[in-house]
């Protein structure tokens, strides 16, 4: 009689739980991402198609309904827009807790109910993956582990904020700090806009082991080490700049 009374409150809790799921030409990925995420319990998995160029949007319009929403750009603007699109919809909807996950393949939905746990505790606003705790560390390229551990300096020094992976897209926060985090960024400078307005706004954060599954596809589809360099750059102008 308990395990059936803490199962339907745990599905009770991922009702108020909506899954953002910003994608750009993810026709390979969409629906096997999405029917990870239906496996492990979740109603609200909101798929945003930033204008993708490919069959994204149909692939993800099959899997509609069941819990599956997809919303759509008429334009690309970026993964930034698409994740504020999407939370701003989740908000609408009476969102409690909000989860942002990519749409590659390298996110786990397994990972999901330890985060949310957290949040749910009441304890922490925000938690955040990290592939550096235990995680899957040890197959990110070499070079690319160094522009991410060089990402850490530079947001410690640029916002005074410390983590152990900066860059990852695994995040869970409750509805009031899903309120309150302004991003202006559409692009990918969102990552570190995220972050600096936790820190500025002293959300209670927390980071958690992840794992991370990095593929040929993944690897090709995800952020290039040159492009983190010159996202760096550019925030640090725009900092200088104020």
């Amino acid at each position: 009689m308990a395990a059936k009374k803490d199962n339907k409150k745990k599905g009770k809790l991922k009702e108020n739980v909506f899954v953002i799921v910003p994608a750009f030409n993810e026709e390979k990925m969409i629906s096997s991402v999405v029917a990870d995420l239906k496996a492990h319990g979740f109603s609200n998995v909101l798929v945003v198609d930033d204008h993708s160029k490919d069959e994204t949007r149909t692939k993800a319009e099959q899997d509609e309904g069941e819990g599956v929403l997809v919303l759509h750009h008429i334009a690309n603007r970026g993964q930034g827009a698409a994740l504020k699109t999407g939370i701003d919809f989740a908000l609408q909807q009476g969102a409690q807790v909000i989860v942002t996950f990519d749409s590659d393949g390298q996110h786990q939905a397994k990972d999901l109910d330890k985060m949310i746990a957290e949040v749910e505790s009441g304890v922490y606003d925000v938690v955040i993956g990290s592939r550096f705790l235990e995680g899957s560390a040890t197959q990110i390229p070499w070079f690319r582990k160094m522009v991410l551990k060089g990402g850490l300096v530079f947001l410690w020094v640029m916002y005074g904020l410390r983590l152990s992976d900066a860059q990852n897209g695994l995040r869970v926060m409750n509805r009031k700090t899903a309120e309150q985090i302004e991003m202006k960024e559409d692009r990918m400078e969102h990552a570190t806009e995220i972050l600096h307005e936790i820190h500025k706004k002293q959300f209670r954060f927390k980071e958690v082991p992840v794992d991370v599954k990095y593929t040929d596809y993944s690897q090709m589809k995800g952020q290039s080490s040159l492009n983190s360099i010159k996202i760096a750059f550019n925030l640090m102008m725009k900092k200088l700049a104020k």
